[in-house]
């Protein structure tokens, strides 16, 4: 960890992703079970939000913290900075993290109760799509089916298009991760904006890769690199990018340099 946190330090203060990128690094020291060094970290993360002027980026800062404390189940602590959060898309991207950590957990209604009560369309879908995929982790099928359903009514009814298309990604992703690779696909075809179709196909791919369809992941992979390679400047970065990040995970290490390397900006 201590290369990650070198290179975090080396980002310029004013870089809202600073905060983000040691947010996470510290959620990792704390799996890890490095529970002081995490700490320290987190609170690195937060003087560094705490000096971001620009007030859009301090707010973008700070939900970057509060999703990395959501993630090692420090929910208290995530809920606090979240409510500090002045701007609402931001706030609504914590929330929606700290919901489905609250399910992680067991508090189904108070992670459904706080879904609920995110403004924001698109991240009120994401919140309730990573409720429904903890309920059925945890056996709950009907009860899951019910709020994915939720989730794709919330989803449709988002005017942008790449909102709606970030909040079917997570859908996707969700079905996914519960066995529904059929719905996951069929939610993943209808999404309109390239690299987060790219991004939810990849995931699937990755889910089916460790449940040992390796046939099928491979032409899942390859659908996402053709939809990938037809795309123009960043989105395609983006969405190679995302593919080699998958790969990587499942030890593709190799392949997913090539990718890396063959990124045009």
């Amino acid at each position: 960890f201590s290369e990650a946190i070198e290179i975090a330090r080396s980002i310029k203060e004013e870089d809202r992703a600073k905060t983000w990128v040691l947010a996470d690094i510290a959620a990792e020291l704390a799996k890890a079970g490095s529970k002081e060094k995490s700490e320290s970290v987190f609170s690195e993360a937060i003087k560094v939000a705490d000096s971001v002027k620009d007030a859009k980026d301090k707010a973008w800062a700070l939900a970057g913290i509060a999703t990395g404390l959501a993630k090692i189940g420090k929910t208290g602590n995530a809920l606090r900075i979240a409510n500090s959060i002045n701007n609402e898309a931001l706030k609504a991207i914590a929330l929606a993290s700290i919901a489905t950590e609250l399910a992680k957990t067991g508090k189904v209604e108070n992670a459904l109760e706080m879904a609920y009560s995110i403004d924001r369309k698109t991240w009120k879908a994401e919140a309730l799509a990573g409720i429904a995929t903890e309920l059925a982790k945890a056996g709950n099928k009907q009860k899951s089916e019910s709020v994915f359903s939720e989730a794709i009514e919330v989803a449709d009814s988002v005017k942008s298009t790449w909102l709606k298309s970030d909040a079917l990604s997570h859908i996707a992703i969700g079905l996914s991760k519960t066995d529904r690779i059929k719905n996951a696909l069929e939610i993943a075809n209808t999404i309109k904006g390239g690299e987060r179709k790219v991004y939810a196909l990849s995931s699937i791919a990755t889910e089916l890769a460790r449940k040992g369809n390796t046939e099928r992941s491979e032409a899942i992979f390859f659908d996402a690199i053709e939809i990938a390679d037809s795309l123009k400047y960043e989105d395609k970065a983006r969405a190679f990018a995302g593919i080699a990040t998958e790969l990587a995970k499942l030890g593709k290490v190799r392949k997913a340099i090539e990718i890396s390397f063959s990124l045009k900006y």
